[in-house]
């Protein structure tokens, strides 16, 4: 019965910060309630009841939304410590959650609707991402609007891309990526090797 009034009063204390937090909106209000989280945390007692693996999740939300350096780092953390402690608990799964968001690799690449010859044209946008290829194509927009005159768009359709790909590209080249041991997002601004318009 102790034992299950701890586990009670955990998510009772739990469930009061994340109704608060909907509340809140200030960078202060919100550090206070991390703070909160943080010394419950530090209470052994706690550490005896599968709810302490829920009280590990949503610390480690508090850090993943923040953008210091080294907050995804601590979430990660927060969040293996919690998987591993109750691994059956409900807990657990949400930090199992977390701790692939973190990890998932994402990728967005920007580029220049116009530019020139060795201009940085391109800009990458990752983490976890080892490596990017590229593959590039010769296109002439006048010949495109000249064939469909009822298409007023420049840009190649879906059926182009298509018929893009499965020809050789006029140029191919690859690019390594800068590890992103912090888990953060980094952006790398690329010149094509391309010599010609």
């Amino acid at each position: 019965e102790k034992r299950n009034n701890l586990g009670a009063s955990l998510e009772a204390k739990i469930e009061l910060v994340r109704k608060l937090r909907s509340h809140y909106s200030s960078k202060q209000q919100s550090e206070d309630l991390k703070n909160y989280l943080l010394k419950l945390s530090a209470n052994e007692k706690y550490l005896k009841h599968s709810w302490w693996s829920e009280l590990m999740y949503t610390l480690g939300l508090f850090y993943n939304e923040e953008s210091g350096p080294t907050s995804k780092i601590k979430a990660l953390e927060l969040a293996e410590k919690g998987l591993k402690k109750y691994p059956e608990s409900l807990g657990a799964q949400r930090c199992k959650h977390l701790i692939s968001t973190i990890k998932a690799p994402s990728l967005t690449l920007e580029s220049m609707k116009n530019d020139l010859p060795n201009k940085r044209s391109l800009t990458l946008r990752y983490k976890n991402w080892n490596k990017v290829y590229f593959r590039a194509y010769k296109f002439d927009p006048v010949e495109r609007m000249l064939a469909n005159p009822q298409d007023y768009s420049a840009v190649p359709g879906h059926r182009q891309w298509r018929d893009f790909l499965s020809k050789q590209p006029d140029a191919s080249w690859s690019q390594e990526l800068k590890p992103t041991p912090d888990y953060l997002e980094h952006q790398l601004h690329l010149t094509p090797p391309l010599k010609e318009n």
